[in-house]
């Protein structure tokens, strides 16, 4: 053995990031050996297993068990490396998608914060919203606890199922008919925003002028808020549209006082768009 052309199992461990007692216990199961031990243990390797090596610890990242690396090695050539790797791409790339809409989540629990941090509560505002992506459940009986219930448990589910998630937390849409009626008890949707569009999935918000007002109070105390809006609308002559939407700048999850919960609601208009910067 020329002794300049191996590395013993210190120098090899220290090359690939790990601890010595790794390389032992791997050659221990017959996963990954050294190229020659001495009569007294001395493990040696070579420069040329550091790529088995990382792609060990690359599979292992990837959550493939020591057992399923050590059948691969194993068993392995170009056929099964191609569909080993096609394999894992997949599960990579779902793995992608679930963190970026992670992310989104944390960027827009981020954003409705700051914004509840900067905006009055109880004034009035119309407000120019751009077209968005939503998930819509299906209509909700009034007064069915039940049913608002049933409703919430298979949203959550649809919405992870095709991770279009943007925000988590589920949100209340009420027609302004039934507002029209006094009727507060259970929304007539729910919904929340997604990431992209999928045909028979998510629903086009158009781009629409909307009502929008700050709401300061625990969730018992909207109507109050609701009637201020309708009766603003009517004083004002403003043409009403079809649906109003809540959205939760502080909630549970950021504020511990409900009386000091903020609500954000958006009522629909007819008004046309005017004064928008779309670039």
């Amino acid at each position: 053995m020329k002794k300049n052309t191996y590395l013993t199992s210190g120098e090899f461990a220290k090359l690939c990031g790990v601890e010595k007692h790794v390389l032992f216990y791997y050659d221990e199961i017959g996963l990954f050996s050294p190229v020659y031990t001495k009569e007294n243990g001395y493990r040696y390797y070579t420069y040329r297993q550091f790529d088995t090596f990382e792609m060990i610890k690359c599979l292992q990242k990837m959550n493939m068990s020591l057992e399923d690396i050590k059948f691969y090695l194993e068993k392995r050539s170009p056929e099964l490396f191609i569909s080993l790797l096609e394999e894992k791409e997949k599960k990579i790339q779902s793995q992608i998608d679930e963190l970026k809409a992670i992310s989104q989540m944390v960027q827009r629990f981020a954003s409705n914060t700051n914004e509840g941090m900067q905006v009055k509560a109880d004034e009035i505002t119309i407000d120019y919203y751009p077209k968005q992506n939503i998930i819509l459940s299906y209509p909700i009986k009034h007064g069915k606890e039940k049913d608002l219930t049933l409703s919430l448990i298979n949203f959550q589910t649809y919405a992870n199922k095709h991770m279009l998630v943007i925000q988590k937390n589920v949100k209340y849409v009420m027609r302004i008919d039934t507002l029209n009626t006094k009727d507060f008890s259970t929304p007539d949707f729910l919904y929340t925003e997604a990431n992209k569009y999928i045909k028979g999935v998510t629903t086009l918000r158009k781009e629409i002028m909307m009502l929008t007002i700050i709401h300061e109070g625990d969730y018992d105390s909207l109507p109050v808020t609701y009637n201020k809006l309708l009766d603003y609308a009517k004083e004002h002559d403003i043409p009403l549209g079809e649906y109003v939407y809540e959205d939760y700048l502080f909630s549970r999850l950021n504020q511990q006082d409900p009386s000091k919960y903020r609500t954000k609601i958006m009522m629909e208009t007819k008004l046309p768009i005017k004064n928008v910067d779309r670039s």
